[in-house]
């Protein structure tokens, strides 16, 4: 039975080529589509990562800096890798123990220091994160929030919406079918309304006394001021 020999050196590039197959690595630098990724001593060429959707539909999520992933390597070639995020490591744990829930963090702002080689700025420690345990959305540490619909932006609850804000703006027309305002008497809990105000239907009544329908006592021609409403 004739074996085929194979010199040393084809042996040494076959065990590399296997070893490079898949392996770990900490993502050192990024730039637009590509980053280039640390692996024990090597640093390879700017290579493509892997995304949810890139066809008609697209995603852009890019891997930062300092993001453990694994490299995929056609043919155990590190210039002809994919990057795989993501694994979680020391400096990058995970951020919840959920069973069930979905947590994103944006982690706080701060100098990160990966290896003593890179230092960075983190984003602003925004989080969005859904319990399915307690049914809780929760989105919190952002600055600014913006929905763009053209048509129409429909809020349903079953019991309660809190707008809880120094200030609430509705640059045009508002409906509603009840309200209710509370204050407290003094200047700035007390409601005002400024501009014109029209009312059609119905009763209008403050502290008791309809306005459209009340009546006035001690009557009397002359310059006598009348009594007050009833």
């Amino acid at each position: 039975m004739n074996m085929k020999s194979y010199h040393p050196a084809d042996l040494i590039d076959i065990l590399r080529k296997l070893d490079n197959l898949i392996r770990q690595g900490i993502i050192e630098e990024s730039s637009g589509d590509r980053v280039k990724v640390r692996t024990g001593e090597n640093l390879t060429t700017w290579l493509p990562w892997l995304t949810y959707r890139a066809g008609k539909n697209r995603t852009w999520w890019r891997p930062s800096i300092g993001e453990q992933v694994l490299l995929l390597s056609p043919g155990g070639e590190l210039q002809l890798a994919i990057v795989l995020p993501s694994i979680y490591s020391n400096a990058f744990p995970a951020p919840s123990n959920s069973d069930d829930g979905l947590f994103i963090e944006f982690a706080d702002k701060a100098t990160f220091e990966y290896d003593n080689k890179m230092t960075f700025k983190l984003p602003d420690g925004a989080i969005f994160s859904y319990d399915p345990n307690s049914s809780t959305l929760n989105i919190s540490g952002i600055n600014t929030a913006f929905i763009n619909a053209k048509t129409s932006i429909t809020a349903k609850a079953g019991a309660k919406i809190s707008l809880n804000a120094p200030l609430v703006e509705c640059s045009n027309h508002i409906t509603f079918q009840s309200f209710g305002a509370t204050g407290g008497g003094g200047e700035s809990t007390t409601g005002v309304i400024t501009g014109n105000v029209e009312h059609k239907g119905g009763n209008l009544s403050t502290n008791g006394i309809v306005l459209n329908k009340h009546t006035h006592s001690d009557v009397q021609t002359g310059s006598d001021s009348t009594g007050g409403p009833q």
